[in-house]
């Protein structure tokens, strides 16, 4: 409702729009960095390691707001801070 929208990666999963999904409307990017173009914020759903092997500074050139929120701890919190971000552990301090 309040004017948001999702854009995410996803390696099995071709591009393009996703059927709503909780009243929200989803669009699958081609990489990683085209869906944190412009984005407020980053949310790390998964394990997967060409995430934790991302190039952090890359990341947060491409953000709106570097604002990574991290579910899984896969990233290095030192790391995804010295690129520009600021960073948010699930469950880390």
């Amino acid at each position: 409702d309040a004017g948001a929208s999702v854009a995410a990666y996803d390696p099995t999963r071709p591009t393009g729009r996703e059927p709503p999904l909780a009243g929200l409307d989803v669009e699958l990017c081609a990489d990683p960095y085209t869906a944190c173009a412009q984005a407020a914020v980053l949310v790390v759903l998964t394990e997967w390691e060409e995430f934790a092997h991302a190039n952090l500074t890359k990341v947060a050139d491409t953000m709106h707001r570097p604002e990574i929120v991290d579910a899984r701890n896969l990233l290095d919190a030192a790391a995804v801070r010295a690129a520009g971000c600021h960073y948010e552990g699930i469950g880390r301090p």
